[in-house]
Order: C-alpha cells, then sequence, then structure tokens
C-alpha cells in the first residue's frame, strides 16, 4: 500500500537540518503554532549555546547540562534533529562532568544552530 501524498513525514526520516513536515506533524498540522515555536527557537536558540558556553567557562556541569538539554528540546519541537544530536553529546558530556569535552562540543553545536536558524528565518520569511 503506498502512503498518501499529503502523510506528514516520520520525525527523523527527512531533512536532518530542518525537517518542516517532521515538525508540522508533530503540531498536529497547526501552521500558527508551528510559526510561534519556530520564531520562539530563533530568538532562544543563539542565547542557549552562550549559556552552555558560559556554564562549562566557569565549571558550571549542571547548567551546561540545562542549557544542552533546553536546546535539545526545542530543537526536536521544530524538526532539528541535528541540532538536538549535538545537544545530546554536550548535555551527555556535561552531565557525565566532562567539561573539556561539553566545551569542545559546543563548536560544532553552534555552528549547526546557527545553520537551523537561517533555514527557519527563510521559512518565516515565507
Amino acid at each position: 500500500m503506498t502512503p498518501a501524498v499529503d502523510a506528514p513525514s516520520v520525525p527523523g526520516m527527512g531533512d536532518p537540518i530542518f525537517d518542516e513536515a517532521a515538525a508540522l506533524a508533530l503540531v498536529e498540522g497547526d501552521r500558527d503554532f508551528l510559526r510561534e515555536l519556530l520564531t520562539m527557537f530563533v530568538s532562544a536558540a543563539p542565547q542557549l549555546v552562550v549559556d552552555a558556553r558560559a556554564a562549562c567557562g566557569r565549571a558550571d556541569a549542571t547548567a551546561a547540562a540545562r542549557a544542552a538539554h533546553r536546546l535539545r528540546g526545542n530543537a526536536t519541537q521544530i524538526g532539528g534533529r541535528q541540532v538536538g544530536e549535538h545537544a545530546l553529546v554536550v548535555e551527555e558530556q556535561a552531565r557525565a562532568g566532562e567539561l573539556a569535552a561539553a566545551a569542545a562540543s559546543l563548536d560544532p553545536l553552534a555552528t549547526a544552530v546557527e545553520t537551523l536558524c537561517a533555514r527557519v528565518r527563510a521559512t518565516l520569511a515565507r
């Protein structure tokens, strides 16, 4: 049986940077709500990276893990699987007390956040 053309994508199976179809499925097709989530993401995500970096710098593993966890959750809600995966690495390293590793992992996370935010902004501009 072939799925319907308008069937929502399976989360994690689409674009790893920004899977808009998966995000729309997660909000049950509510485009207005998705726009709100996307707007909140682009305003909050860069600061969460800054917060995680600052927490690593002051050897606060709990705060670093918390910032990465929030970023992971926010990214996952909008179909940003790649950011979620990078944030999970930082979160797990911070929880393990491996702050040097977590700090090093923030660079690829920051790059992924910048890429996702650019894609989200382009989507919001449509």
